[in-house]
């Protein structure tokens, strides 16, 4: 090319060409263009490499804009070659030339997938062996689909995982080897997007032991906004978890003592009280007693705790909370107190008494000890202070941006508390917790008194017991309904006059239908969501929803700091997004050219719509994401990825990729969870495939009374024989519930009359685990599985994607399918399933009698 190149600029040196055009500028240029001669000539040095060296995957971008860029100096060359006569034979020559270079390289971009499935089986050659060898068993190997999966390198990558397919290996290994191929790629330049913090925490785990991986920003989507909005808002206050629930609270304490809301208050508690609470239920009430007073991570009122290795601060709230409770003192935990600031964005105390004490407001803070403070800085509650300091909040200081008046504290030293320090202690011995303990709520108690507390209403037995329940049914969940409620049209991104606008719509369209009480309970919400609005309002005082509201708009203004941008963005369990958080994936994908994403996810196993997430935006992955949409480019990709053009007719936006080898669940299992879940209107297509062989799954058709003690009682005794038979230990056991809280006389039973080690969770807490032996029960009509009842308290607000409704399929029974599927896909060898003979639940019926063992049961068991 180069003797080429030099031959036709000795031509316009020697010689002068007459016509139309002036061949000249077409060939050379001008200073303020480049001719065809430069352009060609960049183009064969970009195509040099792919050829030759297989530098990197051919991604749409690259193919589209090189297309474009060779389709315009072909056009530019058709008058000279159109006009022949004109043109001295030399110029002719050199049109001619350049044009058979040209077309080669759109002839190398039209063979895109060609040249993109030799880069896998090349790097396949190059990483493949290593890759292999992470492998704990030297006999495994990975698949193909997975070796396409770690290497396809497009714009947009989606990676379509089956249950039991590796899809966390699978992620991983594809970090690793983005870090191997590429030099100019750091670990620093790749954020990879975890659904939970336990999903996190895996995920480091993995990079760092597997493969001596550190830098890489692994977190979750909220942590990430939750620093982009500290970041550009430095006076932003943030409320979340407990604080936030607290806020909610408070907001429903206001409306229950707004007169002009009394009437539909009491109308929405008296069928409350007619749908959730049974205090003349002995089980129930001393269930939901047991579950919150039990040894566990959450304090007797079910505030989550978050305990460690060395769990001293979630033992002393949960003494101080039982304490508390015991003298029927109402409280909120994790409180953010407006009237002093701090220098993490508010402050928050770990306890403030609902009621005055001698006219003052009255908190209690645990101080953590500084053995655990100094080894486990991350252990700690991140708004807990040193006893000085918070003894100082409440000190009069003029300094100090604080209102201590009509206030007072009481502060636990737990470095006095201890008798010695944390790390000396062995907290697995349950001398040592009770203790401890025992330390917290003496040493409280005393404060208590010191301070003008009564402490002689203390309550035990039947009546600590009614009071739990009390307050649980009649406040603490109300509450969470009410947050849920808010959620649901915070995920949809209504503000409350939509929200009002969508309800009322919904309201009308229910009509006679619509029960007791949730009119009222939408109008109080829609009441609470306006309140919660002025609190959470996006400039002083906001959550993690928030955060991410503030993230997504700022990576769409670009104010976002480039060191907070990456070239490379991995996103696992992408089908639990919610609309607002995919967005933020959409926006961060257009910072920087030529970005990389990387998405992981399987929407058959989309199990969280009570959150808000949508399966449809995973299984629309490229339009959503607007994967080959080029705003920069005067040519889109359909114009030349087109039926007109066979050899790019295939043309999709991004790279799919199905892993579909499931190495959890025996072939039977698979083979009837896929038949199931084909009565899915809107689903992504897979042919999953088990392990080989299998028992069939276990279907036990009890003939009993579906009447619900009946039904709990039958369905008890059956599990408990088919544990006592079954080959496995009660370790490798799971028991899937469709649900624990709407279910309670039925899990509380089962909690009480099963061994401690079999693991009693639901089908939502199952996600991600599996077991030797899975039970299902009450795949049954009106039941369990499905459950179409819904919430009708947040129906109104809980409204489905259009697509839904487009395809006129059941949002609710495809979410069902969607749960009871990833309950199936639990199991690695056994599989019961127990229902009612003539009562079966719909997904009996699709479960394939090839793979199914129909078990009559005459009798109770």
């Amino acid at each position: 090319m180069n003797r080429i190149l030099a031959f036709i600029r000795g031509v316009f040196s020697s010689s002068s060409t007459t016509g139309s055009i002036d061949p000249e500028v077409v060939l050379q240029g001008t200073d303020r263009e480049p001719g065809v001669i430069e352009t060609t000539d960049k183009l064969l040095k970009w195509k040099k490499p792919y050829t030759e060296e297989y530098t990197d995957y051919l991604t749409i971008y690259e193919a589209l804009n090189k297309y474009e860029t060779a389709s315009e100096a072909l056009t530019r060359l058709e008058p000279l070659l159109d006009e022949r006569g004109r043109n001295e034979e030399q110029v002719l020559d050199a049109a001619t030339t350049l044009e058979e270079d040209l077309q080669a390289v759109v002839e190398f971009i039209e063979r895109r997938s060609t040249y993109n499935a030799e880069w896998i089986d090349h790097m396949k050659k190059k990483h493949g062996s290593e890759l292999n060898d992470f492998f704990d068993d030297p006999d495994h190997s990975h698949t193909h689909q997975q070796f396409r999966a770690i290497f396809a390198n497009d714009n947009f990558n989606r990676v379509n995982a089956a249950a039991g397919t590796g899809k966390t290996t699978t992620f991983g290994r594809r970090v690793h080897f983005i870090l191997s191929e590429f030099d100019d790629v750091a670990a620093s330049d790749l954020l990879a997007f975890t659904f939970t913090r336990n999903g996190r925490d895996e995920m480091q785990k993995e990079l760092e032991e597997t493969f001596d991986i550190t830098g890489v920003d692994v977190r979750t989507i909220n942590s990430y906004s939750k620093s982009i909005a500290e970041e550009q808002y430095s006076d932003l206050e943030f409320l979340v978890g407990e604080a936030k629930t607290t806020e909610i609270a408070r907001i429903w304490r206001d409306i229950q003592d707004n007169e002009e809301l009394e009437a539909t208050y009491e109308s929405f508690m008296s069928a409350w009280k007619d749908d959730r609470y049974d205090p003349n239920d002995i089980d129930v009430v001393d269930g939901v007693y047991e579950s919150h007073a039990e040894k566990s991570t959450v304090t007797i009122h079910g505030e989550e705790v978050q305990l460690d290795t060395i769990p001293e601060e979630g033992i002393a709230h949960k003494s101080i909370a039982q304490l508390l409770t015991t003298l029927g003192l109402e409280y909120n935990y994790q409180t953010h107190i407006e009237w002093a600031s701090s220098p993490s964005g508010g402050s928050i105390l770990d306890f403030e008494l609902v009621e005055p004490v001698q006219g003052k407001r009255l908190y209690i803070q645990y101080c953590t000890s500084e053995k655990t403070r100094e080894d486990r800085p991350q252990y700690r509650n991140i708004h807990s202070e040193r006893p000085e300091s918070i003894r100082r909040l409440f000190s009069s200081n003029p300094k100090l941006d604080t209102d201590p008046e009509g206030k007072t504290v009481i502060v636990l030293d737990g470095e006095k508390l201890l008798d010695r320090p944390s790390d000396d202690l062995n907290w697995k011995r349950k001398q040592t917790t009770a203790r401890f303990a025992n330390a917290v709520q003496t040493t409280l108690e005393n404060e208590l008194q010191q301070v003008g507390v009564d402490l002689s209403n203390r309550l035990s037995g039947r009546d600590l017991k009614d009071y739990v329940y009390d307050r649980k049914l009649l406040y603490h969940d109300i509450v969470e309904k009410v947050s849920e409620f808010i959620n649901q049209a915070r995920v949809r991104e209504w503000d409350p006059v939509q929200t009002r606008n969508e309800v009322e719509s919904y309201l009308k369209e229910e009509g006679e239908d619509l029960d007791e009480g949730v009119e009222e309970f939408a109008r109080l919400s829609i009441t609470a969501y306006r309140k919660f609005n002025e609190v959470f309002d996006n400039r002083t005082k906001t959550d993690f929803h928030g955060s991410v509201v503030l993230t997504r708009n700022l990576l769409r203004e670009g104010d976002v700091d480039e060191d907070d941008l990456y070239s490379h963005i991995f996103i696992d369990e992408m089908q639990d997004l919610n609309q607002v958080q995919f967005s933020v994936i959409k926006e961060l994908a257009k910072q920087r050219q030529n970005v990389r994403t990387f998405g992981v996810g399987d929407d058959w196993q989309s199990i969280f719509g009570f959150q808000g997430s949508r399966p449809d935006l995973f299984i629309n992955f490229g339009d959503e994401l607007d994967a080959g949409e080029y705003d920069e480019m005067d040519t889109a990709p359909e114009e030349i990825f087109t039926d007109g053009n066979p050899l790019l007719a295939d043309f999709d936006a991004f790279e799919d990729t199905r892993l579909e080898n499931n190495y959890r669940c025996p072939e039977s299992v698979v083979d009837a969870s896929n038949a199931l879940i084909e009565n899915n209107e809107i689903r992504t297509e897979k042919e999953p495939s088990g392990l080989p062989g299998g028992d069939p799954v276990q279907i036990h058709h009890l003939g009993c009374d579906t009447f619900e003690y009946k039904l709990n009682q039958s369905m008890e005794r059956k599990i408990k024989t088919l544990i006592r038979k079954s080959p496995y230990s009660p370790e490798e056991t799971q028991i899937l519930l469709r649900q624990k809280d709407a279910d309670p006389a039925f899990y509380y039973s089962l909690k009480k009359s099963l061994p401690d080690r079999v693991d009693i969770r639901t089908a939502h807490d199952s996600k991600g685990s599996e077991a030797e032996h899975v039970l299902i029960p009450k795949v049954v009509q009106n039941h369990g599985y499905p459950s179409l009842q819904g919430d009708k308290w947040i129906d109104p607000v809980k409204q489905p994607p259009e697509i839904y409704e487009e395809h006129k399929a059941s949002y609710q029974l495809e979410e069902e399918r969607r749960l009871f599927y990833v309950a199936l896909t639990r199991s690695k060898s056994r599989l019961d399933v127990l229902t009612v003979q003539g009562a079966e639940s719909v997904f009996i019926d699709e479960l394939p009698d090839s793979h199914c063992e129909h078990l009559s049961c005459t009798s109770e068991v």
